[in-house]
């Protein structure tokens, strides 16, 4: 009998050898696709945690620049009244401690004025550190009151300060580019008009420290508020006014209070012109510090987007897969 078929076995094996080339080619292939995929995702994983680094040091550096701009808080005494016996009682207090005061002067009140301190002491008093400023008395009229204050201290051989307290209720806002433009550079208030009370920088050039009586309830909670905002105040002792009358055993336990925030260098107790420099960013450092990193923080800035750029062309490519 005669056999069919037996062609049939070769052109199965090529054709079983085709499969398997095509398996292979196949195999081969997903392999290489895989591995592509694989290195595509180490090299974003890799960009991704540089990216987190860069992010991390950038949040860092933004803290440091913060903390390092912050300036130390400054805390002023001041004495509107010009009253004798701030020569008598205040100021041995204040002496044994090593803190200055500040005097008020006014229209109505100048050394050698009856009731006021004479000249000498006066003298004697900023020669042991002790600021000044004046009092307005004018608000309403403030060119006005410049020029009368400004001619009596000329009359007397006084120097005329860059600083002015005004009385609660007197400050106005708009006042702010008034006092800039006839010198002055800090304006003590009681937080009108919602002017806030510990500021930490000037305003332009006017730096605006409000004021307290010292003997207030909140008076320990406001001190531990400027030493750590490193902000800038001012408490308001006085003679004759009820409101913040000087009372030796209140002033003993407010200095007491005070003692450790001097001893651990966290605050200062200044006269005006000292506040003002520790708070003038120009004069402090910070505004050099504060273009430094201004300058860090941009190519920082810059290598997080081409990173994120980066990152997102590997994921394009991969979802294109």
């Amino acid at each position: 009998m005669k056999r069919r078929g037996w062609w049939h076995v070769p052109a199965m094996l090529v054709l079983a050898a085709i499969l398997c080339v095509a398996l292979l080619v196949v195999e081969l292939q997903d392999r290489e696709e895989k591995e592509k995929m694989d290195e595509l995702k180490s090299r974003a994983s890799e960009l991704e945690t540089e990216m987190d680094r860069l992010l991390s040091l950038r949040d860092k550096g933004e803290r440091d620049c913060t903390e390092e701009c912050r300036p130390k808080a400054a805390e002023q005494l001041l004495f509107p009244d010009l009253d004798a016996r701030i020569y008598s009682l205040a100021y041995p207090m204040l002496r044994d401690a090593d803190i200055p005061g500040n005097l008020g002067l006014s229209v109505n009140a100048l050394p050698g004025d009856p009731d006021k301190l004479s000249r000498e002491q006066f003298d004697e008093l900023l020669a042991a550190g002790w600021g000044c400023c004046l009092i307005c008395t004018d608000a309403e009229d403030l060119a006005r009151w410049d020029g009368e204050i400004s001619a009596l201290l000329q009359a007397r051989g006084l120097s005329k300060p860059d600083a002015v307290y005004f009385p609660e209720g007197s400050f106005r806002a708009e006042l702010k580019e008034e006092l800039i433009g006839l010198g002055y550079h800090v304006a003590i208030h009681h937080g009108e008009n919602g002017t806030p009370l510990i500021p930490v920088e000037p305003e332009g050039t006017l730096l605006l420290p409000g004021a307290y009586p010292y003997n207030f309830d909140g008076v320990k909670g406001v001190i531990r508020q400027i030493v750590q905002r490193g902000g800038e105040h001012c408490f308001v002792l006085s003679f004759s006014e009820s409101g913040s009358l000087f009372q030796e055993s209140t002033v003993s336990n407010m200095l007491a209070f005070l003692q450790p925030f001097l001893e651990q260098d966290q605050l200062e107790v200044t006269d005006f012109a000292r506040g003002y420099a520790l708070h003038d960013p120009l004069q402090n450092g910070a505004a050099e510090r504060r273009a430094a990193w201004e300058v860090e923080r941009a190519a920082l800035t810059e290598r997080i987007y081409e990173l994120r750029k980066q990152i997102g062309e590997i994921y394009d490519a991969w979802k294109g897969n």
